[in-house]
């Protein structure tokens, strides 16, 4: 099987009839209860609801860090729910960028190196290539004078913006991110919001953001909201 994902026409991914059920000793609990959407190219998306809804979940059945106990997940037209853990990891690395609430950057490398660390994985481009585009896109994220420092000595907006500038680099084809500006104040918050908001429309990425920050919900295209369950889509934000 290729891990090379082809066609899929506007559709960046999609799930079909998506189901999680974890056990609780002898008790089954059932996280997601069959959810489909699909997410186009180049859409800005955002997932509400509760803790414990499920929205986390969600988005680790998406990008490949844990698998359904039925249904489907589509990259590109492709089943990524179906792919062994090596191939998985691989589609992730070319065609999915994660930004956590935690950016898990690596302590003891520096931003440069934290941001090329996805193409070094690759191990099909030189590290000066690597480095190169890593420049590039810490750059973009207004990052060029913070190259060389280590995640310990940036502020939470800057370590997050790194966070956004490894998601990126490998020009993938979505973004996830979990709770992207949820430990940030709410002026570097802000400037994230923009940010992702810049780089969805003039990348033309698609990015599906779990979040509670309803001024971030406010800004995308289309808000859905996780409950018992399900996903359903979300008319007017005033009523939250």
């Amino acid at each position: 099987m290729t891990n090379r994902i082809e066609g899929g026409g506007d559709i960046a991914l999609e799930c079909v009839d998506l189901k999680k059920s974890y056990a609780e000793g002898p008790i089954g609990v059932d996280v997601l209860k069959g959810i489909s959407f699909q997410l186009k190219k180049g859409e800005f998306v955002a997932v509400i609801g509760n803790s414990g809804s499920g929205k986390t979940t969600l988005l680790h059945m998406i990008g490949g860090l844990d698998t359904p106990s039925s249904g489907q997940v589509r990259v590109s037209g492709q089943d990524f729910s179906a792919l062994s853990d090596r191939q998985r990891g691989d589609v992730r690395n070319q065609h999915i960028g994660i930004v956590y609430q935690f950016h898990h950057l690596l302590a003891e490398f520096s931003a440069l190196e934290n941001v090329a660390m996805p193409l070094m994985l690759r191990k099909t481009e030189p590290v000066k290539s690597a480095r190169n585009r890593a420049k590039k896109m810490l750059e973009r994220v207004g990052l060029s004078h913070r190259l060389d420092h280590k995640p310990a000595e940036l502020s939470g907006g800057e370590r997050q913006r790194v966070a956004i500038a490894r998601a990126l680099v490998t020009e993938p084809t979505v973004v996830l991110a979990d709770e992207p500006t949820g430990n940030l104040d709410i002026h570097t918050a802000k400037e994230i919001q923009l940010l992702m908001s810049e780089l969805n429309q003039d990348l033309g990425i698609s990015f599906l953001i779990v979040t509670h920050d309803l001024g971030l919900a406010g800004k995308v295209e289309r808000v859905l909201k996780m409950e018992d369950g399900h996903l359903m889509s979300v008319e007017n934000l005033e009523s939250f």
